[in-house]
Order: C-alpha cells, then structure tokens, then sequence
C-alpha cells in the first residue's frame, strides 16, 4: 500500500508529494535527505486538536456552570427548613455590645402587620432566604425597612441589628397561628 509523504525540508527540496512505501514515518528524502511524514499529518498538529478541543469542551462546561448558577436561585433556601415566622416571639435574651440582658421586646407577627412593644406596624411583605426571613415595613418617604430574623430552629429566632445589638426570641407555643 503506497503512502504518499511530504519532505520536511522547506528550504528548496522539490519532492513534495512523493509517493514512498513503509510503515510509520516515510524515511529519508532521496532528493535532499530531509525527514518525510505522511502528508496531512502533522505531529505539532495532531498533538495541538485534542488538547483544542479539550479546552474548548471545558470551556463551554464551564460556560453552561455559570449560566446555571445565575438562574438558579439561591440553594440555601433547597435545603434550609422552611420555618414559619407568623405567631408571637418572647424575648429570650438581649445582647448589647457583648453584655447579654434576658429582657427584650415581645413580637407578634400577622399576615399583614407585626406588634412590637405593643405598637401594631404593618408589614409589606416576608421575603425567605434560606433560613433567613427579611419582615418588610413601610418607612418614611416610600422607602421600605427590612429587619431580618435568622431562624435557630422551628421555635427560636435571632434578630441581629446595628451597633452589635442581638435578640434572641423563642415562640410562644400557646398563641394561635
């Protein structure tokens, strides 16, 4: 079987396309004494495509990942337990600049309003975030206050607000829902 071969000496030799017999690499050229390879195969070639096509593949997986990730909303609100706020909270313990009081504001949350320190506000909404929930009030000029509460459990409560102020609160099981 005749394989054709390519000179690799470029510098003149003109016995491109010299149909030579063998296996593996064609030899010697007999008109310049240059390397023959097998026309169409080029080692730095044939070495570069997988790797090109590799890097292109990862890229494009990579690609798809990220476009994936950005339309997925967050996965903490996947697996974190969807805790209800609705009820009336206790004031466990206050924590104020890292000296903790067990006094604090009751709470109260309804649909459409929330009780603290026994003025009724009313809330625009309650937006989850894993196991956060944000309690959305109106505030002055049409802007909108968030206070956010992390859940500890189905009973207990964090509220962790400026200037190192925490309050810890716990359900009161008697209340209605």
């Amino acid at each position: 079987m005749a394989t054709t071969y390519t000179c690799t000496n470029y510098g003149g030799c003109t016995s491109a396309g010299v149909p030579q017999t063998g296996v593996g690499s064609g030899g010697t050229c007999p008109y310049c004494g240059g390397m023959l390879l097998a026309k169409g195969s080029s080692r730095s070639a044939r070495g570069l495509a997988p790797a090109v096509k590799w890097g292109l593949l990862a890229l494009l997986g990579l690609v798809v990942l990220v476009v994936a990730w950005r339309l997925i909303p967050s996965t903490a609100q996947f697996f974190a337990p969807q805790y209800e706020i609705l009820g009336r909270w206790r004031a466990e313990q206050t924590t104020i600049l890292d000296t903790a009081l067990p006094v604090g504001p009751s709470l109260e949350f309804t649909s459409g309003s929330a009780t603290v320190l026994q003025s009724q506000v009313p809330v625009t909404a309650y937006d989850r975030d894993g196991d956060r929930v944000h309690v959305v009030v109106p505030g002055g000029g049409g802007m909108e206050v968030s206070f956010t509460f992390r859940f500890e459990g189905p009973d207990k409560i964090v509220y962790e607000g400026p200037l190192g102020i925490s309050m810890r609160y716990r359900r009161v099981k008697d209340a209605l829902q």
